[in-house]
């Protein structure tokens, strides 16, 4: 896990963390690292057997059962055999990961890693897992930011601030999942396409740049966690999007020779429809120059275009707070009103309004 870019965005004029709070940080900071690190490497089956030999452990002193160091004796072998095992296996493979465009907060995506086997015996008992970007906050975010309903909280609990690093945590998520349900199963040389599926948490930008291979001990106890040799790869999320139930707009596309002020084209040019004489005003490239040879007077195309109603968006981004979920909500429910109206029968302008107003067509 690499250490977060600090930053103290939405509060400008926030106060400097104070020793406790750096002191706490620190903690919390290095506390998520290791935990991360061991999560990541023993499996539930080898918790499971860890907890089994510290029993086993306490039990057998001052105890002469046979049985409880029959059980110390397994575990304890097991252990070591899986531990191991696990350090040995080694791998070397190359990947590339091939992503959508877009994906949306919310819904799950589905994307395939292709993977080249590089390495001389024959690979198998080995999963993909794409690794989130770094959750841990900040320490000016630590200090500055509060987690919703924090002055409710004992005062134990306001001073260690531990639910509010939690819920930090979970806010700066960025997906959930990211693990290959399929396992790698090569011989030297061959290549394959593994399925994989994440489901982004957030809208905006997610930078994909640790892809691990998971190679277990025969147990299932332990696993070694390689990095794996891919190109970085960006994913734009679009926002969480509802179910909006159907709106009827007044208008639709429409062919006309002229247009009037209340309406809008789209390019410069349209069907064909046919030839007439020139009339002051028209443009120079719409004449048709053999006919104005062949009678003498100027003729011009005349082209028929499609003509579109056009609606506004209006959104207002005056929002300071980072944790402001009511401003997320807004977007959303934009984001829904915008993916529900039907773009090939009308134009819709998004009209975002903070200090100055940006319209996309």
């Amino acid at each position: 896990m690499n250490k977060p870019v600090p930053s103290s965005e939405g509060n400008p004029g926030a106060s400097a963390p104070s020793g406790m709070q750096r002191l706490l940080h620190t903690l919390y900071f290095q506390g998520a690292a290791i935990y991360h690190f061991f999560t990541r490497r023993c499996r539930p089956a080898g918790i499971a057997l860890g907890i089994v030999l510290v029993l086993a452990t306490c039990l057998g002193i001052g105890h002469e059962r046979r049985s409880v160091y029959q059980l110390f004796s397994l575990t304890l072998g097991m252990a070591v055999i899986g531990f191991v095992w696990a350090i040995l296996r080694r791998a070397s493979i190359e990947a590339k990961r091939e992503l959508p465009r877009f994906a949306t907060a919310g819904e799950p995506l589905h994307y395939h890693v292709r993977v080249w086997h590089r390495g001389k015996r024959r690979l198998s008992r080995a999963w993909l897992a794409e690794t989130p970007p770094d959750p841990r906050p900040s320490v000016e975010d630590f200090s500055v930011l509060r987690e919703p309903g924090e002055e409710e909280r004992n005062l134990y609990d306001r001073q260690l601030a531990y639910f509010r690093w939690q819920w930090l945590m979970q806010q700066n998520r960025s997906f959930t999942g990211g693990f290959s349900r399929d396992d790698v199963d090569l011989k030297s040389g061959q290549q394959t396409r593994i399925p994989m599926e994440i489901t982004p948490l957030r809208r905006g930008v997610i930078r994909l740049d640790d892809l691990r291979l998971l190679l277990p001990d025969p147990f299932g106890l332990f696993q070694r966690c390689r990095k794996v040799k891919a190109p970085n790869s960006i994913l734009t999320v679009l926002p969480r999007r509802y179910s909006l139930p159907s709106i009827i707009l007044p208008g639709g596309a429409a062919f006309k020779i002229s247009g009037e002020a209340n309406t809008n084209t789209i390019g410069n040019s349209g069907e064909f429809v046919g030839l007439r004489d020139y009339r002051p005003g028209d443009p120079l490239r719409q004449i048709h120059w053999k006919s104005w040879a062949r009678t003498g007077r100027p003729i011009v195309k005349e082209l028929e275009d499609t003509y579109y109603p056009r609606y506004g968006l209006i959104v207002d981004t005056l929002s300071v707070n980072r944790t402001d979920y009511q401003f997320e909500e807004v977007i959303s429910v934009a984001a829904s009103f915008a993916a529900s109206i039907d773009t090939n029968e009308s134009l819709l302008d998004l009209m975002f309004i903070k200090n100055e107003a940006h319209i996309v067509t």
